[in-house]
C-alpha cells in the first residue's frame, strides 16, 4: 500500500513538473520568435518573387520568361505559391508558415525523445532547448525555409520508431528533406543508410524507392526545364575553387558558429562519452543522429575551403536540433546515477541561457541589416518601380527586395538567377559584361567577391543613392560595405564611353 501511494505521489510530481516545463518551453519559443517578426531579409523576397510567378503563370522563374534553378528550397517555393494562389499575402504567409514549421520542430523534438526512451520531463526539457534557439526563432520569424529541413529530418527519425526503419514513410520524409535544402542531402543519406541497416531485407528496396519517388521527378524537371541539377545557390558564391590555405580558418569559423548554441549539452555529452563505459556501450541509440547532425558543420567547413559560402547560424540549425537530441540520448545513462543526475538539467538550463545571450549579442547586427534594407533596398525598389518601364533591366547584387518591389528584370551579379555572373566573377570580366548588356539601372554591391569599387567608377561620376551599413554577421566585429544605386544612360553605339543621368531618390 505504501509503495502504491509513493507511485501516485511520483506521478503527481512528474505531471506538475511536466506542466511547468511545457509552460517554460512555450515561453522560450515566444521569446525566441517575437522579437524578429519585423525582420525582412533580402533572401526572403527571392522566394516571394519565385512564388508569385509560380502562382500567377506557372513559371519557375525570378525574371518572367527565364526559368532558372535560383530557389534554394523548392518545397518552400511550392508552399508559398499555394498561399499566393489562395490569395494570402505572401509576406504574411511566409512568416506564418515559418513559425508553424518551427513549432513543428519543437513538437517533433519531444516526439523523437519520447520514442527513443527519454522520460516525459526530459523530453519536454529537450523541446525547451530547441524552442529557445535564437537561430531557429530568428529565421522562422523571418519567413525563411530554415525550419523545414530539421522538421523533416526529425519526422523521419520518429517514423523509424513509429513505423519501423524500413517504412516507405521514412523514405518520403528523407527525400523531402533532401529537396528542402541542398545541405540536408548528406544528413538524409546518413539516416537513409542507417534505416537500411536496421530494416528487414525485404523492406529495404521500398525505403529507397520511396525516397527516389520524391527526389527524382524534381531533379529531372530541374535539369530539363531549369538547366541545372541543383539550385544555383550551391555555387553562386564562388564554390569549387580549392583554397588549401583557407581550411584552418574555415574549420575555426565553423567551430565557433557550431558552438554558438547548445554548447553545455555538447560538452557534457562529450565528457560522458569519454568517462562512462555504459554511454559508449549504448552508441546504437544515438550514433546515427550525431552522424547526421555532424554533416552540417563538416560540410560547411569544407565548402568554405573550396571558396563557397561560410557557415552561419542560419545554415547550422539542423546541427543544433539533431545534436541536442543526440546529446540527451548520450546522457540518458547518467540519469540513473544520483550523483550525476543534476548535471543534465543544469546543462539544459545553461543551453537555454546561452541561446538568449546569443540573441542579445546578435540583435544589434540584425537591426543594422534591417535598417540597411529599410533605408536602402526598399526605397531603391520603390524608386525603380516609379521610374522604370517594362523591359528595363537593373543590375544588382542583392536582388530580392529590388526585384520583388520594382517588378523589373534583374541582372543578378551574384549568379543566383543569372548563372553567367559566376563565370564573370571568376574571370574578372564583370565590368565588361555589364557594359555589353547595358542595364538601365545599376546597384553597386561593393562588398561582393571579385568587385573593385574603383574599377566601376567609369559608370558614373555622381552617386545618386548611397548607404553604408554593417554587414550582417553574428560575430562581434562585422565588416562594412556600400550599396549605390546608379541610373545609367548608355551612349549610342560607336560613341564610346559611358555616362549617367541622375534623379533624386525618395527615402
Amino acid at each position: 500500500m505504501k509503495d502504491s501511494v509513493t507511485t501516485v505521489e511520483q506521478r503527481d510530481r512528474e505531471r506538475s513538473t511536466a506542466r511547468w516545463l511545457i509552460l517554460g518551453a512555450g515561453l522560450a519559443f515566444i521569446i525566441a520568435v517575437i522579437p524578429w517578426l519585423g525582420y525582412w531579409p533580402d533572401d526572403l523576397f527571392i522566394y516571394l518573387r519565385f512564388a508569385r510567378h509560380v502562382a500567377q503563370s506557372g513559371q519557375w522563374a525570378f525574371n518572367p520568361g527565364s526559368p532558372v534553378a535560383g530557389a534554394t528550397s523548392p518545397p518552400w517555393v511550392i508552399l508559398l505559391s499555394l498561399a499566393a494562389w489562395a490569395g494570402i499575402p505572401l509576406g504574411f504567409a511566409a512568416k506564418a508558415i515559418g513559425i508553424a514549421m518551427a513549432s513543428g520542430v519543437v513538437v517533433m523534438t519531444y516526439a523523437v525523445c519520447r520514442a527513443y526512451g527519454l522520460t516525459r520531463p526530459l523530453a519536454i526539457a529537450a523541446s525547451a532547448v530547441v524552442a529557445s534557439s535564437h537561430w531557429l526563432g530568428l529565421w522562422s520569424a523571418a519567413g525563411m525555409e530554415t525550419p523545414l529541413a530539421p522538421f523533416l529530418l526529425l519526422s523521419a527519425v520518429w517514423a523509424m520508431k513509429r513505423w519501423r526503419p524500413g517504412s516507405p514513410v521514412v523514405g518520403v520524409f528523407l527525400g523531402l528533406a533532401a529537396l528542402s535544402r541542398p545541405d540536408a542531402a548528406p544528413a538524409s543519406l546518413v539516416l537513409l543508410s542507417w534505416a537500411t541497416l536496421r530494416a528487414e531485407g525485404r523492406r529495404r528496396p521500398a525505403l529507397w524507392l520511396a525516397a527516389a519517388f520524391v527526389v527524382l521527378p524534381w531533379l529531372v524537371f530541374s535539369k530539363t526545364v531549369l538547366g541545372s541539377w541543383f539550385p544555383m545557390t550551391v555555387s553562386a558564391k564562388g564554390a569549387f575553387t580549392w583554397r588549401g590555405g583557407h581550411i584552418v580558418a574555415s574549420l575555426v569559423r565553423t567551430a565557433l558558429v557550431a558552438a554558438s548554441e547548445s554548447l553545455p549539452l555538447f560538452l557534457l555529452a562529450a565528457a560522458a562519452y569519454v568517462s562512462d563505459r555504459e554511454v559508449r556501450r549504448t552508441w546504437n541509440d544515438w550514433f546515427f543522429l550525431l552522424a547526421a547532425a555532424s554533416t552540417y558543420p563538416l560540410g560547411y567547413a569544407f565548402n568554405n575551403a573550396f571558396g563557397g559560402v561560410e557557415a552561419s547560424g542560419r545554415y547550422l540549425v539542423p546541427w543544433f536540433v539533431l545534436g541536442s537530441v543526440a546529446s540527451l540520448l548520450i546522457l540518458r545513462p547518467w540519469l540513473r546515477r544520483p550523483g550525476r543526475r543534476w548535471l543534465v538539467p543544469g546543462a539544459i538550463a545553461l543551453a537555454v541561457c546561452q541561446s538568449f545571450a546569443l540573441a542579445i549579442v546578435h540583435r544589434p547586427a540584425v537591426l543594422r541589416y534591417e535598417r540597411y534594407s529599410r533605408d536602402t533596398l526598399v526605397p531603391a525598389g520603390r524608386w525603380l518601380r516609379k521610374h522604370g518601364k517594362p523591359g528595363d533591366v537593373v543590375a544588382a547584387g542583392d536582388i530580392g527586395v529590388i526585384g520583388f518591389t520594382s517588378g523589373l528584370h534583374v541582372l543578378d551579379l551574384a549568379g543566383i538567377v543569372n548563372p553567367d555572373a559566376q563565370r564573370w566573377s571568376r574571370l574578372g570580366t564583370t565590368f565588361e559584361e555589364l557594359c555589353a548588356r547595358r542595364p538601365k539601372f545599376f546597384i553597386n554591391p561593393a562588398w561582393r567577391p571579385g568587385f573593385d569599387p574603383a574599377a566601376l567608377d567609369p559608370f558614373t561620376k555622381r552617386v545618386v543613392f548611397s548607404h553604408t551599413h554593417v554587414r550582417y554577421r553574428w560575430t562581434l566585429h562585422p565588416g562594412t560595405f556600400t550599396v549605390t544605386l546608379r541610373v545609367l544612360a548608355w551612349p549610342r553605339a560607336g560613341t564610346g564611353g559611358t555616362g549617367a543621368t541622375t534623379a533624386p531618390v525618395a527615402r
